[in-house]
């Protein structure tokens, strides 16, 4: 690999990790488990777009046990503001809007990829130089596709 490995995750990545109800599956949440647990020991950076953070609180608002919903919410406020291997990327700048916007409508949609699926590209794309390696974590094939390094070993769902 060369330099620093850099990964943005997805939300149906964190839906599996947080292991949201009626959401998530015991097998895709013990695998996903064990890529974090390796990223982290490999130092990487994991970047969890602010699109993917709302997504992952509408599900957590979702929860129907209301014990289970906050401790959900209290595991994202942690996972947001206690783990240093874990950084909230900003939505893009209000002048950089109406680009990705446009982005969005000419290429995204065509494709059915969602608003916050084509942050988490756009994000990826951000982050990209010679210097590091850029992955996306997802489940989801076509956004996987889009990742400027082809991981080696990919955990997705079609």
């Amino acid at each position: 690999m060369v330099g620093k490995l850099l990964i943005v995750v997805d939300t149906s990545y964190w839906v599996e990790l947080f292991k949201i109800p009626r959401h998530y599956s015991e097998a895709k949440h013990l695998a996903i488990k064990k890529k974090f647990a390796w990223a982290i020991s490999q130092k990487a950076t994991l970047y969890f777009p602010l699109p993917c953070v709302y997504e992952l609180a509408n599900h957590i608002a979702h929860v129907r046990d209301g014990t289970a919903r906050k401790n959900l919410a209290e595991q994202l406020y942690q996972t947001v503001t206690n783990n240093p291997s874990i950084l909230v990327t900003p939505a893009c700048a209000v002048d950089e809007l109406s680009k990705f916007i446009e982005s969005f409508k000419k290429e995204y949609v065509t494709e059915g990829i969602g608003l916050a699926d084509a942050a988490v590209i756009d994000a990826a794309w951000h982050l990209k130089n010679p210097n590091n390696q850029v992955h996306i974590w997802t489940l989801e094939t076509a956004i996987k596709a889009r990742e400027p390094d082809t991981e080696p070993a990919p955990f997705v769902h079609p």
